[in-house]
């Protein structure tokens, strides 16, 4: 039979437990939604006079980010090619793995990077970047279609 010390200690153990089982749901909830990295929480969506972007707020160091823009070009203006351009720190700190549609051009400066893309017969320019981040930390930076207003963005870079 137990005495009154050994109920007091099984009773505290329990305690322990249920608490240490709840903070475990918190730590899989928390991964889950993308609190600690890409997830339906993280997701961003952002627009400015026709342009929209798509992108992971929250990504680790050297894995894949997927980018998602969409362009819609002012019609007449009488240029063959849509350009977007991404500027910031977030800029030095990413190495673009792949783009779709091909660029015609693509430049690069201190803390500028830039696209050409072919305008499309129809309909919008849809743009899907891979990247990877070779830093960690918060990068700010913005994206602009041609001279239009630019989108202002942060992604966090786990370790």
């Amino acid at each position: 039979m137990l005495d009154e010390q050994d109920l007091a200690r099984e009773r505290l153990e329990w305690r322990l437990e249920r608490v240490s089982w709840g903070l475990i749901g918190l730590v899989v909830l928390a991964g889950a939604t993308g609190l600690v990295g890409p997830g339906p929480l993280t997701a961003r969506h952002e627009r400015a006079d026709g342009l929209e972007l798509s992108y992971p707020q929250c990504v680790h160091r050297a894995a894949t980010a997927e980018w998602e823009l969409r362009v819609d070009p002012a019609p007449g203006d009488g240029d063959d090619a849509v350009r977007l351009s991404f500027s910031g720190p977030w800029v030095d700190a990413v190495s673009v793995a792949q783009i779709e549609p091909p660029p015609l051009e693509t430049t690069l400066q201190p803390g500028r990077l830039g696209f050409s893309f072919r305008r499309p017969r129809a309909g919008p320019l849809l743009v899907r970047l891979l990247t990877r981040c070779d830093e960690f930390g918060s990068l700010p930076g913005d994206v602009r279609a041609a001279n239009g207003p630019a989108i202002p963005f942060r992604q966090f870079v786990f370790p």
